[in-house]
């Protein structure tokens, strides 16, 4: 990492692509444990925790952008998501709303939705949305000119990776 300086701003750290590509790795497997641990809270009300999520998920971007220099715009960030996220087949859609209304069910229901349906499907979908981003920002893209046909087939195959990397425990903090 190297440090350049500019006249009226403070220092500016410069990553080399390793760098960027490790953090940003970092960013999308943090958020992603953080989208299923959310789902996976039992009090959370049904659909609000599918709003949490999505505020997760636009601050996983916000990151990204930060660490890309791109600049970044929330209303653009969720119409993305929303965009991606609707590109997914009906059965995965259903299934994280679903396993999000299950939780209102004592017992077997609350376990089913909060522990084992919503969580996979939200951590799955949060990864495969950083990892969206992380490629489409290595590859010189903004926010605005992100085409959602264009990546819908890789969205679709880092959403399976996805699934397997929320299933994994959570690292602990360092």
């Amino acid at each position: 990492m190297t440090t350049t300086a500019t006249a009226e701003a403070e220092p500016i750290q410069v990553l080399s692509s390793e760098e960027r590509l490790a953090a940003s790795q970092k960013i999308v497997k943090r958020n992603t444990y953080i989208a299923a641990g959310v789902s996976a809270v039992p009090v959370v009300p049904p659909l609000l925790d599918l709003a949490a999520i999505g505020g997760v998920q636009v601050l996983m971007i916000k990151q990204l952008s930060d660490l890309y220099r791109v600049p970044f715009k929330e209303n653009v960030a969720r119409n993305v998501v929303a965009a991606l996220v609707a590109t997914l087949s009906s059965r995965v859609l259903a299934a994280g709303v679903v396993g999000s209304m299950f939780k209102v069910l004592p017992g077997f229901g609350a376990v089913i939705g909060g522990l084992l349906a919503l969580p996979a499907v939200s951590g799955a979908v949060t990864y495969a949305l950083g990892k969206v981003f992380v490629k489409h920002f290595e590859e010189g893209g903004t926010l605005l000119d992100l085409d959602v046909n264009k990546v819908r087939d890789f969205f679709a195959s880092q959403y399976q990776v996805g699934r397997k990397v929320a299933a994994e425990p959570a690292p602990a903090a360092a």
